[in-house]
């Protein structure tokens, strides 16, 4: 309805409205000044309502808005002008009055957020002028000029920062910005083609670095600038002497680990630089980002023939593509070092690879982001770590004299990324985040999104020079550092409320499952756990289960054993048959009246029907209805009531009782659990009733236990097609799959078994406390052990409730259940330890954050005076120090404020409260 009011009323108003503007504003037929009232012929574009007036009130009035764009009117229209059409000459050095010692006017090209403007300007020559050259009179006003020398193009900061921000966030490259603003220019014939403004911005975003580290305020000047100096750091991360506390580094692991420093590694193959002979300089080489590539290239030539060697079973890519080399390309990618757990990219942790991801790339880039770091405890993650790790120390020790980097002291540990783990097949356990002790839930893959965000930059990027490229990519990773920072105070306390909550849920399935087992046997399993987490590379694993041994043919021998005693069972004998034989029949019938339903509907669904198949399913049914026959002669003795009901039945239509074709429905039997209310009250049908309950239980028992033990094979059989069958060929893959469906098919029968059972319960009584234990059998339910490919990760998996239940009767489990058992129990031990861990470790990171903010406000009060300059200049630098000392502080109230509340609820008060009273 809003549309349909807006087309008949409004559109056409609308229209006519803008079409006026833009072709006449007046509020009359006649253009009078807005500020003298004198005839007009002038308009601007920028002022609010676009007001008309007359030239000199119009110079008088942009004095000092000399880039609004105006439109004088030609007696029919209002065409473009310019203030320098009409007049005006910007003055530099003088706010309003004209310099008496004025240069001569010159012409230069201003591109702003408004277009590009072509004006005159004077610079100043005056006494208070005289000593300041034209590039700083330009830079003064605002302005930035291409060159220092004679410059005819500047850029307004305005649009430099414009530039910068859009192409941080979107992308954009400087081209296709540039032609945008010739286009709100003149949209018909662009006025001025692109200048050569490359270099401009690159200095534009050189100078915010540098000016954003302080190195302005370096007595020692630019040059002194160090290796990694422009970086933005990580708040979160452990930095000693900025937040770390006094002690930490004689702190034993088992409570030191909160100072772990994490680090993940990985290589990007799509931000590459093509060989177009260009050759430029890189104005900030190895002070933010990337390693200074002078010595960086001159390792990787010294130790290329270090070959990868792949000690993993997984033919992963990293290794494959180690000599990759792609033709027209001076890199092929890029290696990169980023904080493990906020994903920050670290300082000279970023290098060109030039033959693939090769080791020795590697290892100059992580032990140049970690000279000069001081840690006792390292965690790093690579999708390569198990090969990786191997040699490690002796190649470190073999680049001592390039890195100077002494890691002897250090305590290293590897892991595999989560998503990763997987391709590496078994016996990885050791390398797992999800098992390893002292990590939280450290992700590991945070890297890939840092990917996602530097990708889009790469088709542009490859173009550029190497230097040029480096800056750019620089510039890119220092916005995304900065952003990760600003982001941390909601992130933290979304993380750690999340986690309190898994902690919650992992912890009570733990104890739940536990509980399972006898206390005994759970001790000898926390023996093997424990021995795990003092050293993972002990054998046995708790985490893996040995390798089965299990073959085709002996799966189809057992389907075969079970084949047979399915053929042995519902024998009924009239003779001599107790009640308690009666009701056990009588369950056994029920489950094969369903099989037989469900091997019916199968056949009548089926494209293929054989006659041979059908006959022999049919001599199965006429063979159950027999059997059925022969019960309910003796249920007619021990239940002489159904005798009626089964007349009942049968005066329905002789279609119902199933005799001809051997169906016959589940509620024909006539179990006591079926049986109306008013019926079930008789003292002879009680008495049944509790029988039926007790042997209800009992199946409702070994139902639950078939289906773990048919989940158990399943998951033996998906490992034995991947270890041995996958890409094998499609006969094999469809015998596997065969034999994995017929197993799952004996797991929904003693689903449908289990369904029964309960249903029979709840009908004889729905406050029957056993139903606290067995409860309702949904598909979702039947899952484990472990975790499916497609479902939550390892951290999050719950264990469905069938793994919970205990039996009424214990029996015992076979030696194969419990090894996959004892796992189960690992697997559970570790999710619910390392969720308290991860809440331990994110207060620890609030912590470390606020100190490094306080810190680093602190650091930047201290650059004040540090330089012997004139006053003008000195107390711009001490204004800009003590701006930036106030943005940390103001990020570290902020967050405090986020983070105060949310404790003070969980009863928290640490330490670090006392530096926000109020």
């Amino acid at each position: 309805s809003k549309v349909d009011d807006w087309k008949k009323n409004y559109r056409q108003l609308f229209l006519d409205e803008l079409v006026r503007q833009d072709g006449f504003s007046g509020s009359s037929n006649e253009l009078t000044c807005s500020e003298c009232s004198s005839p007009a012929s002038l308009r601007c574009l920028h002022c609010f309502s676009s007001p008309a007036m007359c030239g000199e009130c119009m110079l008088e009035r942009h004095a000092l808005q000399p880039l609004h764009r105006i439109e004088s009117w030609n007696g029919e229209f209002f065409e473009k002008t310019t203030l320098n059409a009409i007049g005006f000459t910007l003055q530099l050095g003088h706010t309003h009055d004209k310099c008496p010692h004025a240069s001569k006017e010159a012409k230069i090209c201003v591109v702003d957020t408004s277009g590009l403007h072509y004006i005159s300007i004077r610079y100043c020559e005056c006494a208070q002028g005289r000593d300041v050259p034209p590039w700083q009179q330009l830079l003064r006003a605002q302005l930035f000029p291409a060159t220092n020398k004679r410059p005819r193009t500047v850029f307004t900061f305005s649009v430099l920062d414009l530039f910068h921000e859009l192409t941080l966030q979107s992308k954009i490259n400087l081209y296709d910005f540039y032609v945008t603003l010739e286009r709100i220019t003149d949209n018909t014939n662009s006025e001025a083609s692109m200048v050569s403004t490359i270099r401009l911005v690159s200095a534009w975003a050189d100078n915010g670095m540098l000016k954003r580290a302080a190195r302005g305020h370096d007595p020692r000047s630019v040059i002194a600038t160090t290796e990694g100096e422009l970086a933005v750091e990580c708040p979160a991360c452990a930095h000693p002497k900025r937040n770390l506390p006094e002690g930490w580094e004689s702190l034993p692991q088992k409570t030191g680990w909160i100072y772990t420093l994490f680090l993940m590694l990985d290589a990007n193959f799509r931000i590459r630089c093509k060989d177009r002979g260009l050759q430029d300089s890189n104005l900030t080489s190895g002070w933010a980002y990337f390693v200074e590539q002078d010595k960086y290239l001159k390792h990787v030539a010294k130790h290329a023939d270090i070959e990868n060697v792949n000690a993993c079973s997984a033919e992963h890519n990293a290794i494959i593509k180690a000599n990759l080399h792609k033709k027209g390309y001076i890199a092929s990618g890029v290696g990169a070092v980023l904080c493990g757990r906020h994903a920050l990219v670290r300082k000279t942790g970023v290098g060109d690879l030039q033959k693939g991801e090769k080791f020795c790339n590697m290892d100059y880039l992580l032990l140049s982001t970690l000279i000069n770091v001081f840690a006792y405890w390292l965690l790093i993650t690579y999708d390569i770590a198990c090969s990786f790790y191997k040699n490690f120390n002796r190649r470190n020790r073999h680049y001592r004299a390039d890195l100077q980097t002494d890691l002897d002291h250090v305590n290293i540990r590897w892991a595999i990324p989560k998503e990763h783990l997987a391709v590496h097949g078994p016996n990885h356990s050791q390398f797992s985040l999800n098992f390893l002790p002292f990590v939280g839930r450290t992700y590991g893959e945070g890297i890939e999104s840092s990917w996602a965000h530097i990708n889009p930059v790469a088709l542009s990027a490859q173009e550029m020079g190497p230097g040029m490229r480096h800056e750019v990519l620089d510039d890119h990773w220092g916005a995304w550092n900065w952003r990760k920072v600003a982001g941390m105070g909601a992130h933290l306390v979304k993380s750690h409320a999340e986690a309190l909550d898994m902690h919650e849920q992992q912890y009570d399935a733990f104890i739940e499952y536990s509980d399972m087992f006898d206390p005994a046997v759970v001790e000898g399993w926390q023996d093997i756990y424990d021995a795990w987490i003092k050293d993972p590379y002990v054998k046995p694993d708790p985490f893996e289960e040995p390798m089965s041994a299990m073959t085709m043919s002996s799966l189809r021998r057992q389907l075969a054993e079970e084949d047979a005693a399915e053929e042995a069972r519902g024998q009924v004998n009239a003779h001599e048959i107790s009640t308690r034989v009666f009701m056990q029949l009588g369950l056994d019938l029920e489950e094969q009246m369903y099989v037989s339903f469900c091997v019916s509907s199968s056949l009548l669904t089926s494209r293929f029907q054989i006659d041979t198949k059908r006959a022999e399913v049919q001599e199965k049914r006429n063979a159950l209805s027999y059997r059925i026959r022969i019960w309910r002669k003796i249920q007619n003795i021990y239940m002489p009531v159904v005798t009626r009901l089964r007349e009942d039945e049968d005066s329905e239509g002789d279609d119902e009782d199933g005799d001809e074709d051997g169906a016959v429905d589940s509620d024909s039997l006539f179990l006591p659990s079926s049986l109306p209310a008013n019926i079930r009250t008789q003292p002879s049908i009680q008495s049944l009733l509790t029988l039926e309950r007790h042997l209800r239980i009992a199946q409702a028992d070994d139902a639950l236990d078939e289906i773990r033990r048919l989940r158990w094979i399943l998951q033996r059989v998906l490992q034995f097609r991947k270890l041995n069958i996958a890409g094998s060929g499609a006969k094999p893959t469809t015998h596997v799959r065969s034999l994995y469906d017929k197993f799952q098919r004996r797991v929904d029968r003693a689903a449908a078994t289990y369904r029964a059972a309960h249903a029979a319960l709840l009908a004889m009584n729905a406050e029957d406390p056993e139903l606290r234990h067995f409860k309702s059998l949904h598909s979702d339910d039947i899952s484990g052990p472990g975790r499916d490919a497609d479902g939550p990760g390892e951290g999050r998996y719950e264990m469905s409730w069938i793994w919970h239940v205990q039996r009424r009767e214990p029996r015992d489990v076979a030696p194969d259940d419990m090894v996959s058992a004892r796992v189960e129990w690992a697997r559970a031990k570790a999710r619910a330890e390392r969720w308290p861990e991860e809440t331990i470790l994110l207060e620890e990171e609030m912590r470390r954050i606020v100190e490094f903010l306080r810190w680093k406000a602190c650091w930047w009060r201290g650059q004040r005076d540090r330089r012997v300059v004139d006053a003008v200049l000195l107390r711009g630098l001490n204004a800009y120090a003590e701006k930036q000392a106030a943005v940390f502080e103001g990020l570290a109230l902020t967050f405090a404020r986020r983070w105060m509340p949310y404790l003070h609820s969980l009863g928290r008060s640490p330490k670090w409260f006392e530096y926000f009273p109020d």
